[in-house]
């Protein structure tokens, strides 16, 4: 514990340094790298934090999915065997729509289905030959919504403080990417191939930027997060990487993964409202003709009907199984030990269920829980009731979370509410599954985290705490972003420590697999984490977390 309390107290001394020692500089084109294939491919370069740091954005890594290529699987882009590809431009989002402005929703101009390619950011390392980890970011969106050119996401920070190569790809979502009709014209999960051509593009090319191909490590948030879990299980991924960090949400719980039967009727459902399908002739009984139909019709009108299904969510299509990707049910995989062992690094934020609360009850909380209502407990106990009817007994969850609370306590009827909420969709799957997965040998170490730092330009009202993707500004150190010292020195002084050391944890991760000695083992009988808070040192904490409550929902997991 020592340590790390030096440590913290080092951060604004390093801080101080850095900035002290920058001189601003234009952006430039640099010199390229050269890619096995005989390809130059030239970036952007400009100095943060003294060091150089270079970014090459938009470099293609498949063919354009269009035309007769739309729902299916990745195809590889041909060789080049030389020439010079300027990587200078942000790609355009692929194509998607949401009802709800969410942070990770990509609502700017310039998608489109020709949206295949990926970012990478790189410093410069002495000596030059140096090989960094690599760290290959999947945005989450519920599969529905994100992209690579989000600025909270941008790599520059994280790759110069966490020493590392950045990689982040486009891939496809919503119907574009999800859709299925069970034939190689549709066969669902297509996204997830694109995210597997681009994981084996930076294994094959990385090295050319600086990165070790023997030290990837994935990672995601939200459904990134869960298309971690799963590539941790899936034939088609074993040897691409050799960490994972996981950031709320795992495979585990029917919202995640399906077999078929809900993307078939979303997609039935989808084929009828454009007219390419009826009660008559339907997605399953006609796939080539109703795909074939569905080719013709705008991208963007396709994915804005989806986003009408259910306004309030940006959930619609879902990965599948029973494929090559993957070919058993992902659950039972992993409680029989069916994946491949690398240290992973798992965790949520504080109150991942305030958001969710807020977003499915904007009628009560606002947009942004700016309404900030007191919550009695029948309002609660209502809450409860209709969000949990799917399961055989609703008022068992009250009483497990409202049972001892008193009737006039309204904020922690609100918090135990949101707190239901949050275990059930993020807390809980995650605790299961960091459980299967620890427990068999010092190749797959398990480090649980508990994230409660709240960004102090958080959209969300103050009493919704550390929400779901709070971490991400952290995890890439966007709060180190501009150079005026004296201002961010005065005023986000705490934010910039906790980001460096998030940003130095993550990267000492992907190198070693264990960024501290005093971060002890998550297992299924010691369920110990990190708390990360800035106002305290980092400890070990537990049992937990929740873990009263995800007892209490493991039978409904199978768990």
């Amino acid at each position: 514990m020592l340590f790390l309390f030096l440590h913290l107290l080092y951060l604004p001394l390093v801080l101080s340094q850095s900035f002290e020692n920058f001189e601003p500089e234009d952006d430039y084109l640099d010199d390229g790298v050269m890619t096995k294939d005989g390809t130059r491919i030239m970036g952007r370069s400009t100095i943060f934090f003294s060091q150089v740091a270079r970014a090459y954005l938009g470099i293609p890594y498949a063919k354009p999915p269009v035309g007769e290529l739309r729902f299916k699987k990745p195809e590889p882009l041909e060789p080049k065997n030389g020439g010079v590809f300027i990587a200078d431009t942000m790609p355009p989002a692929c194509v998607q729509h949401s009802r709800i402005n969410l942070p990770w929703y990509d609502s700017g101009e310039g998608q489109s289905e020709d949206c295949l390619y990926l970012n990478i950011w790189t410093g410069r390392f002495p000596p030059k030959k140096l090989q960094v980890p690599v760290l290959f970011w999947i945005y989450g969106g519920e599969f529905s919504v994100g992209s690579n050119r989000l600025d909270a996401t941008d790599g520059t920070q994280l790759s110069v403080i966490g020493t590392s190569v950045v990689v982040s790809p486009n891939y496809r979502v919503g119907p574009m990417g999800f859709l299925s009709s069970g034939t190689e014209d549709a066969p669902g999960n297509v996204g997830i191939h694109d995210l597997i051509m681009a994981l084996q593009w930076t294994k094959d090319h990385i090295d050319a930027f600086g990165g070790d191909p023997d030290r990837i490590a994935i990672m995601g948030q939200g459904s990134g997060s869960v298309t971690v879990s799963l590539f941790l299980l899936s034939p088609l991924t074993k040897g691409l990487y050799s960490r994972a960090i996981m950031q709320s949400g795992s495979l585990v719980g029917n919202v995640h993964v399906d077999p078929n039967r809900h993307n078939l009727k979303l997609g039935q459902r989808l084929a009828e409202e454009v007219g390419c399908a009826d009660e008559n002739k339907t997605l399953k009984a006609e796939p080539e003709m109703v795909v074939e139909c569905l080719r013709t019709k705008d991208a963007l009108k396709l994915a804005e009907i989806v986003s009408s299904f259910d306004p309030l969510s940006t959930r619609a299509f879902l990965p599948q199984y029973k494929d090559d990707f993957l070919p058993n049910d992902p659950v039972e995989d992993l409680k029989n030990k069916n994946f491949h062992p690398v240290p992973l690094l798992i965790g949520n934020t504080h109150d991942e269920g305030t958001y969710l609360l807020t977003t499915r009850n904007q009628y009560l909380f606002g947009p942004a829980g700016e309404n900030d209502p007191k919550i009695s407990k029948p309002t609660g106990t209502d809450l409860l009731r209709r969000t949990f009817a799917h399961m055989p007994d609703p008022d068992a969850v009250v009483d497990q979370y409202l049972g001892d609370v008193d009737d006039d306590d309204y904020h922690k009827i609100r918090r135990q509410v949101a707190n239901a909420l949050g275990d059930y969709a993020t807390v809980c799957p995650s605790v299961f599954f960091a459980e299967k997965y620890s427990n068999t040998t010092e190749k797959n170490n398990t480090l649980y985290y508990v994230f409660d730092q709240r960004p102090s330009d958080s959209i969300w009202a103050p009493w919704m705490g550390v929400t779901f993707y709070d971490e991400v500004k952290f995890v890439f150190g966007r709060y180190l972003e501009g150079y005026d010292y004296e201002r961010m020195n005065r005023e986000y002084t705490g934010e910039l420590g906790m980001a460096q050391f998030t940003m130095e944890t993550w990267g000492d991760f992907a190198k070693d697999g264990r960024p501290f000695h005093e971060w002890k083992n998550f297992t299924s009988t010691h369920h110990q984490y990190l708390l990360i808070k800035n106002q305290a040192p980092k400890k070990m904490r537990g049992p937990g977390p929740h873990l009263d409550n995800c007892n209490f929902f493991r039978q409904h997991f199978g768990m």
